[in-house]
């Protein structure tokens, strides 16, 4: 990714909100590039998801996605689906480039927690969300540069 790429995700165990390595997390939609502030777009993405409850999700079973990555799925259906729907349809509506669009390939939604390091999360877990960060490349970082709060 290039720096200054942005992608919308729920951060599981984040220390902080700059990192090298991705901590777990559940990503909602993956980097883009947008001609908008990120503080612009975490306010009109707040205002678009305002009525929109913290919720919980469940984990089901272990997966192998993409390169062979192992994941823990996301029990469906959750509050992710409409969520990730609704941010997708922003970004296009706004004139957004996204990654995985520029494929040829369908792509389709499935929430996960990818194991970092060898490690990850237990189905029946379950995960709380009661945010969503954006997260920008900066160099060979990645910065949280905005928290979107459900329920406010």
């Amino acid at each position: 990714m290039l720096p200054n790429d942005r992608l919308v995700c729920v951060l599981i165990d984040a220390k902080d909100g700059s990192f090298k390595d991705w901590p777990l997390h559940i990503t909602i939609v993956p980097w883009f590039r947008l001609e908008l502030t990120s503080s612009d777009l975490v306010k009109q993405l707040s205002s678009k998801l305002k009525d929109l409850e913290s919720f919980s999700v469940t984990l089901g079973e272990e997966a192998k996605m993409g390169r062979n990555k192992t994941v823990t799925l996301v029990n469906l259906p959750t509050p992710l689906e409409e969520i990730e729907s609704c941010v997708r349809r922003f970004l296009k509506d706004h004139g957004a480039w996204l990654v995985d669009e520029t494929t040829q390939r369908p792509r389709s939604f499935k929430p996960h927690v990818t194991y970092q390091k060898g490690i990850g999360l237990k189905s029946g877990e379950r995960i709380a969300i009661n945010e969503l960060q954006l997260v920008e490349q900066k160099g060979d970082k990645k910065l949280v540069v905005g928290t979107i709060n459900l329920n406010e």
